[in-house]
C-alpha cells in the first residue's frame, strides 16, 4: 500500500496526521488508533512527512503550474501541452531528462485568444518564480501558446533562456488551408503508392482516414479542445528574436514540416533538429521515442546558441493588394503581406511567405507602423517595403526616421508626399510649378466654403475631397469624385459638402469617359535618372465614371512620356509615381488630374510588359545603384480584374468572355496562383448558402 492509500485509510477511521517540523502529530477518536496502526505510522514516519511537505508545496503553487519533477538545480522548464491540456503527455520526456532537471506543466482555462492564455500563464510563472532563468516549452498545438508566452516574457524583461518546440505545427496549419490539405493528401497518396500491395495500401489510407475522423470527433465533443484549437487558429505569431529550438519528429513529417518555413519567418534564428525516420509523430514524447528527443533537447540546452545562416533573399513586405504580391512574386522575390484582415485572400497566394498582422492603417496608422517595425526588427535581413495606399504612405513618410535600420524602402521627398496626397496642397503645388491641370479651386471647411462655391462659374465640374474618406465614398457611391452639371446641382450639393468633416476641391470637368484616361508610370532615382517607365490607358472602370480601374492596357505614347518626365523633373521628384492624365476628345490636349507617389495595380501589368518597377526598387534597396535601367515596355499588354469588370461591362457575355481569354493578366484568376480565386469562390458559396437558409420558407405544423 502506497503512502496516499495508507493516509486515505487513516482518514476513513477519522485519524488525522500533520507535520510539525520533523515531528509527526496525530489526532484520533478514542480507540481508533490501534497498536497495529500506531506501529505502521512509526514505520512510515519519514515517507509520510515527505508526502505532507510535497502536498503543502503543491497547495501553495499557482493553479496553472503542475510540478512534474520539482527537484534539481538546472534552469527550470515550463511546458505547454497540446490542445487537450494533458500535461502528463510529458511524463516520459521528464523521466529521460533526469532528476536534476526541474519540469513544470502549464495549464489554463480555455480562453478565446492565445495572447490571453499566454498572459495568464506569464502571471502564474512570475508569481511562482519571480526571478531567475527559465525555459519555455510547447508540444503540438501548444506551440503557439508557448511562442506567445516567450514573447510576452521577453517584453517584460524576462526573456527565456530557450524556447523549445516539440512537433509544433505553425498555427496557420490548423486553419482550413486548401494548399496544405492538397499537399497532405499527396503525401499520403505517395506513401501508399510505395507500399507492396493494394490491400496494404487501402489499409494504410483507411487507417489515416479513421484517425482523422477520430480527431474531428474529439474536436466536436470536447469543448475544452474545441476552444483551444479555435484560439490557435486565430493566432498569428509575431516576431521573436530569442533562442528557439524546434524538435521536428522526422523529415517530411507534414507538408513543409508543419509550416516550418513560417516559424522561420517569425523567428529567423530558429534551430531545427530532426528525429529519426521511424518516429511516430503522434507519440514522439512517449517511450521509446521520448529518449531520442530528451537527448536532442539536452544537447541543445547544454550548447551555446547557434547563429543560423540562411542563404535566401530578404522579404519584400507588401502593404497593399494581390497585384503587388504577384508583381514581385513573378520575379522570384519572396513576399510578406502586412494586413489587418485575418481572412485576407492575399495570404492564400503562393508568393506569400509570411503574414504580418497590423492594426488598420486607416484607423490607427501609428500602431500599424509600430507593429511593422517590430516584425522587421526580428528578421535576419531588413525587408524591403512596398506601399499602395494613401494612409500607409503618409504613415511611412511621417515616420521614416523609425524605419531604418529595420526596413528598406524608396520614399519620395517628405514635402512632396504631403503635397500630392492632400489635394488642397496639390492645387498649390500645381500653381507654383505651372502644371497643366484643369481650372481648380480649393474649398476649405468653414464659413467661407459656401461663398467659394458661389463664385465657381465653370460647368460641368467635379467635386472631390482633399483626401479619400469612407463617408465620401458612401456619398459618391464608390466614385472618386462627383460630377456636377449645373449651378442648381452645385447648390443642392453644397449642404452635403459643408456637412463633411473634410476639405474639398472643385475642378473643371474634362469631357469624355474614363476611356480617355491615360497615365505615366515611373521610378526615378534621386538626381533625376529614370530607371523604369511605361504608359497606359484605362479601358473600363467600376463605377463607369470616376471609378476604379477594372480593365487597363499598356501603351506607347511619346507625348505622355515627354509630359510625364517634364512634370517630375519640374517638381524635383524622386521615387515611384503614377501621373493621371485625361485627354480632351475635342482638342486632344492632355490635362494632369493627379500624381500618386506610391505603388499600384498597374505595376503588375507593367511587369508582364517587361518593365517591373517593383523589382527595380527591390534591387536598388538591397544594393543602392545596382539596378539597371529597364528597356521599353511591350505595348498592348492588358490587365483585368474580371470579377469587378463583369459588373461594368455593357455587351453580350460571349464578347466579354472573348476579351477575358485574350488578356495577359487576369488578377481574378491565375492558373499559376489559383488559391486566392478558390478562396473567393468558397466565400461566395458560403454567403449564398447562408442567404438561402435565411430566405427559405419556414412551415409551421398544422394544429
Amino acid at each position: 500500500m502506497n503512502t496516499a492509500a495508507f493516509l486515505s485509510e487513516l482518514l476513513g477511521h477519522d485519524i488525522r496526521v500533520s507535520a510539525d517540523g520533523e515531528r509527526l502529530r496525530c489526532s484520533a477518536p478514542a480507540g481508533a488508533l490501534t497498536p497495529e496502526l500506531h506501529d505502521e505510522l512509526a514505520r512510515r514516519k519519514a515517507e509520510i512527512l515527505e508526502f505532507l511537505r510535497t502536498a503543502e508545496e503543491i497547495a501553495r503553487q499557482p493553479e496553472g503550474i503542475v510540478p512534474l519533477q520539482p527537484r534539481g538545480k538546472r534552469v527550470p522548464i515550463y511546458a505547454v501541452s497540446g490542445h487537450n491540456g494533458d500535461v502528463f503527455a510529458f511524463r516520459d520526456l521528464v523521466r529521460h531528462l533526469g532528476d536534476d532537471q526541474p519540469f513544470f506543466g502549464l495549464q489554463s482555462e480555455p480562453l478565446e485568444r492565445v495572447e490571453d492564455i499566454a498572459a495568464y500563464l506569464a502571471r502564474q510563472i512570475r508569481a511562482f518564480q519571480p526571478e531567475g532563468a527559465l525555459i519555455i516549452a510547447g508540444y503540438c498545438a501548444g506551440g503557439g501558446v508557448a511562442f506567445e508566452l516567450a514573447r510576452q516574457l521577453a517584453r517584460a524583461g524576462a526573456e527565456p533562456a530557450l524556447l523549445a518546440l516539440f512537433g509544433c505545427a505553425h498555427p496557420s496549419v490548423y486553419r482550413f488551408n486548401l494548399r496544405y490539405w492538397a499537399e497532405r493528401l499527396a503525401l499520403h497518396a505517395g506513401i501508399a503508392a510505395r507500399l507492396p500491395s493494394w490491400r496494404i495500401r487501402w489499409q494504410y489510407l483507411a487507417e489515416r482516414w479513421r484517425g482523422r475522423l477520430r480527431e474531428l470527433h474529439v474536436e466536436k465533443t470536447s469543448s475544452f479542445e474545441q476552444a483551444a484549437l479555435a484560439a490557435v487558429r486565430r493566432y498569428t505569431p509575431g516576431a521573436y528574436a530569442g533562442r528557439v529550438c524546434h524538435f521536428i519528429p522526422k523529415k517530411a513529417w507534414l507538408p513543409d514540416n508543419g509550416g516550418a518555413a513560417r516559424w522561420r519567418l517569425a523567428a529567423p534564428q530558429i534551430e531545427e533538429h530532426y528525429g529519426p525516420d521511424g518516429v511516430d509523430a503522434e507519440r514522439m514524447l512517449l517511450d521509446p521515442d521520448a529518449a531520442v528527443f530528451a537527448g536532442l533537447f539536452k544537447r541543445s540546452r547544454d550548447t551555446p546558441r547557434t547563429v543560423v545562416s540562411r542563404s535566401r533573399k530578404p522579404l519584400a513586405c507588401v502593404v497593399g493588394d494581390l497585384s503587388m504580391v504577384r508583381a514581385l512574386g513573378r520575379d522570384g522575390i519572396p513576399v510578406a503581406v502586412a494586413t489587418s484582415d485575418p481572412a485576407s485572400k492575399i495570404m492564400r497566394s503562393r508568393y506569400c511567405k509570411a503574414v504580418v498582422r497590423t492594426p488598420s492603417w486607416v484607423d490607427d496608422p501609428d500602431a500599424a507602423l509600430g507593429a511593422l517595425v517590430d516584425w522587421a526588427a526580428a528578421q535576419h535581413e531588413a525587408p524591403v517595403l512596398f506601399y499602395q495606399g494613401d494612409h500607409d504612405l503618409l504613415a511611412l513618410s511621417r515616420g521614416r526616421s523609425r524605419l531604418a535600420p529595420h526596413l528598406r524602402c524608396v520614399l519620395p521627398p517628405a514635402e512632396l508626399v504631403e503635397d500630392m496626397v492632400d489635394k488642397l496642397r496639390f492645387v498649390a503645388l500645381a500653381a507654383r510649378a505651372q502644371l497643366p491641370v484643369p481650372a481648380t479651386v480649393a474649398l476649405r471647411r468653414g464659413s467661407a466654403l459656401i461663398d467659394d462655391l458661389a463664385r465657381w462659374t465653370s460647368f460641368p465640374c467635379v467635386v472631390k475631397p482633399s483626401t479619400r474618406t469612407r463617408r465620401f465614398a458612401q456619398l459618391a457611391q464608390c466614385q472618386k469624385a462627383l460630377r456636377v452639371e449645373s449651378r442648381a446641382e452645385l447648390e443642392r450639393l453644397a449642404p452635403l459638402v459643408e456637412a463633411e468633416d473634410a476639405d474639398f476641391v472643385v475642378q473643371a470637368a474634362v469631357e469624355g469617359g474614363e476611356e480617355y484616361m491615360e497615365s505615366y508610370h515611373a521610378y526615378v532615382r534621386p538626381g533625376g535618372e529614370v530607371l523604369g517607365e511605361f504608359m497606359g490607358r484605362k479601358i473600363r472602370t467600376a463605377p463607369r465614371l470616376y471609378g476604379f480601374s477594372t480593365y487597363v492596357e499598356i501603351t506607347e505614347d511619346d507625348e505622355v512620356r515627354r509630359i510625364g518626365r517634364s512634370i517630375l523633373e519640374r517638381i524635383g521628384f524622386s521615387g515611384v509615381a503614377k501621373l493621371d492624365f485625361k485627354r480632351d476628345p475635342r482638342t486632344r490636349r492632355l490635362y494632369l488630374l493627379e500624381i500618386n507617389p506610391r505603388f499600384n495595380l498597374w505595376h503588375h501589368a507593367g511587369a508582364a510588359a517587361g518593365v517591373s518597377i517593383p523589382a527595380l526598387v527591390y534591387r536598388d534597396c538591397l544594393e543602392p545603384g545596382s539596378a539597371r535601367p529597364a528597356g521599353p515596355a511591350r505595348a498592348g499588354v492588358r490587365w483585368v480584374d474580371a470579377r469587378a469588370d463583369w459588373r461594368t461591362f455593357e455587351g453580350s457575355w460571349p464578347r466579354w468572355l472573348a476579351e477575358m481569354l485574350s488578356v495577359e493578366v487576369n488578377e481574378s484568376f491565375m492558373l499559376r496562383d489559383p488559391l486566392p480565386a478558390l478562396d473567393d469562390l468558397l466565400g461566395i458559396m458560403h454567403r449564398k448558402f447562408f442567404k438561402l437558409l435565411e430566405t427559405r420558407p419556414r412551415f409551421r405544423p398544422a394544429r
